[in-house]
């Protein structure tokens, strides 16, 4: 979960569609990344995911803070639906 350019992204609805795309195309401009969906996320191995609903305040909470423990500087977040 580091990153050499010091960026960092921040997406929900990563699992598939435009969520993953965007996930993946960040990664390849060297981005770290935090990705969360009600589905697992695969395939970004060095990303912080994690499965949870954006509808739900635990989950969003829970992954704030994993998010920030691990970057206290977020400078993107997309929110894919």
């Amino acid at each position: 979960m580091t990153t050499d350019t010091g960026r960092v992204a921040v997406i929900t609805g990563a699992a598939q569609g435009i969520g993953r795309r965007t996930a993946q195309v960040l990664a390849a401009e060297g981005y770290a990344l935090a990705l969360l969906d009600r589905e697992p996320v695969a395939g970004f191995e060095d990303a912080l995911t994690s499965a949870g609903d954006v509808t739900d305040d635990e989950d969003v909470q829970a992954f704030a803070r994993a998010a920030d423990a691990s970057w206290p500087s977020v400078r993107l977040g997309a929110r894919a639906q």
